[in-house]
């Protein structure tokens, strides 16, 4: 290994490293100092690695999505929904403020009939404990 190699894998591991202590609550300086690395060594180093993944953010994207379908034809849909959620295309279910307590799903369907106003609509609320009908 040239001694290009052995700094460029020596700044590789000490990316990692840094990344790690981060992630684990140690503030950039803290894990720059335990590193040995000055502000501007630690700010390189997390630079290029946030660069790097965001080169291969399409590639772990595809990753993801393959694990998700492979996950989905096995019966499981966790992968998928944690992507999902992640990207804010669904939330997980929280239940309304007067529900809070219960415990168990709110469930809210709302009927809404062509030619009706939204005023005209209900909304079924199904609780473990009970079911009500209101005017939408």
């Amino acid at each position: 290994m040239t001694t290009a190699e052995k700094r460029q894998a020596k700044k590789l591991e000490q990316a990692r490293a840094l990344v790690a202590m981060t992630e684990n609550g140690l503030s950039r300086s803290d894990a720059g100092k335990a590193l040995g690395l000055t502000k501007a060594q630690v700010d390189e180093r997390l630079d290029t690695t946030r660069l790097e993944l965001m080169a291969r953010a399409s590639e772990y994207a595809d990753l993801h999505l393959l694990a998700a379908k492979n996950a989905a034809e096995r019966g499981k849909a966790e992968p998928a929904q944690w992507a999902l959620e992640r990207i804010g295309v669904v939330k997980p279910p929280e239940p309304d403020q007067g529900d809070r307590g219960r415990g168990g799903t709110v469930i809210k369907i709302g009927i809404a009939l062509p030619g009706l106003s939204a005023a005209a609509g209900q909304v079924i609320t199904v609780t473990p404990d009970a079911v009500t009908t209101e005017q939408a």
